[in-house]
C-alpha cells in the first residue's frame, strides 16, 4: 500500500471569522514512516550500512525543516491531536483539514464513515524536483513452531494465488502484487486509485533496519518535540539519533 494526496476544494479557513482556524490546509502526521520519503528526496538516509540511525544529517534537516516551518510559521498544517482526531483520514473526514497524505485504506474509510463527503486523489506533489511517496509492504509468515504447517502453507498459497489475491484485493483496501490481478481489477483506471498505482514505480519501501522500534520511537518523540517548538529541529534529530543508537548498541 502506498500513499498519495487526498484533498477537497478549500484550504486553510476561518469560517466564522473568530480569529481561529476551523480548517487547516494540510493534515500532518509527524511519524518517521510518513516522513522518510521527504528525507530521501533530499538525498538523506535513515540508517547507515551498519544498521545504526543516521537521520541527523543535513539532508534530513533540510527536508524536515519544511514540515516544521509549515506547522509553526505558516500555521497551515495541523496534527491529529491539534484537532481532536486519531488519524489523518479522520482529520480529513471531519473537515478539520483540506488535504492529507494517506494510504489507499483511506478511500473505503471515507466512503463508509463520511458518505456525503466529496473528495478526490492525486499523486504526492514533487519534492525537491523529484517524485516521491511511500509504499508499505506486508507478508504472510508461518511460525516455525506452528503445529499445522501444511494447513498454514495451503492458506498462504491460496491468499497469494491469482484467485485468492483477487478476492481480497477487490475490496479496494490494498493493492495487489500480482500484475495480472492488478490488470483485472483495473485500478490504474480507477479515478480514486490510479494515483496509487502510478506511485508504485517510484515509491520508497518502508524499512528502518534491524531494530526499527529504537529508530522509530526515538525519532517520533523528538520530532514531535521540534514540531511543538520545544527544541530546535537539529537538536531534536541529534538527540533522537543518539538515543536510538545507544539502544541498538545495547541489543547488538
Amino acid at each position: 500500500m502506498d500513499e498519495l494526496l487526498i484533498y477537497s476544494q478549500k484550504l486553510t479557513e476561518d469560517r466564522n471569522k473568530d480569529g481561529r482556524i476551523d480548517q487547516y490546509g494540510f493534515g500532518e502526521i509527524p511519524e518517521l514512516a510518513r516522513q522518510a520519503y521527504k528525507i530521501k528526496a533530499f538525498g538523506g538516509q535513515l540508517i547507515n550500512q551498519n544498521g545504526y540511525a543516521a537521520f541527523a544529517n543535513p539532508a534530513s534537516l533540510q527536508a524536515l525543516q519544511l514540515v516544521v516551518s509549515q506547522y509553526r510559521k505558516d500555521r497551515s498544517s495541523a496534527q491529529q491531536s491539534d484537532v481532536g482526531t486519531n488519524s489523518g483520514s479522520e482529520m480529513f473526514g471531519q473537515g478539520k483539514v483540506a488535504m492529507v497524505i494517506e494510504g489507499n485504506w483511506a478511500i473505503l474509510y471515507l466512503k463508509e464513515t463520511f458518505p456525503q463527503l466529496k473528495f478526490t486523489t492525486a499523486e504526492v506533489p514533487m519534492i525537491n524536483g523529484k517524485k516521491a511517496t511511500m509504499v508499505y509492504t506486508v507478508a504472510y509468515v508461518m511460525n516455525k513452531q506452528a503445529k499445522h504447517k501444511a494447513e498454514a502453507w495451503k492458506l498462504i498459497s491460496y491468499l497469494t494465488s491469482t484467485e485468492g489475491m483477487f478476492k481480497w484485493t477487490k475490496t479496494g483496501f490494498t493493492l495487489p502484487t500480482r500484475k495480472s490481478v492488478a490488470k483485472k481489477l483495473g485500478y490504474d483506471q480507477d479515478p480514486l486509485r490510479a494515483a496509487f498505482v502510478a506511485g508504485v514505480d517510484y515509491a520508497l519501501p518502508w524499512q528502518a533496519g534491524k531494530y526499527p522500534a529504537a529508530i522509530v520511537n526515538n525519532f517520533d518523540n523528538q520530532f514531535v518535540s521540534a514540531m511543538l517548538g520545544q527544541q530546535p529541529l537539529q537538536q531534536a534529530l541529534l538527540q533522537a539519533q543518539k538515543e536510538a543508537n545507544q539502544q541498538i548498541r545495547a541489543m547488538d
